[in-house]
């Protein structure tokens, strides 16, 4: 679990790995930008490549 320190952006997005739609959220998290996803009644981030 992390702690979002700032929200950044908010809008209606779909994930395109994870095949999801709902409402995007652009976040600070620990000093990086990340994008979180919720989809009632689930939040989740897409997986990232190695």
């Amino acid at each position: 679990m992390f702690e979002i320190d700032q929200v950044l952006d908010m809008r209606p997005g779909v994930s395109l790995k994870a095949g999801g739609q709902g409402m995007r959220y652009l976040c600070r998290i620990m000093k990086k930008d990340d994008y979180i996803y919720y989809e009632e009644p689930k939040w989740f981030v897409e997986s990232k490549e190695h």
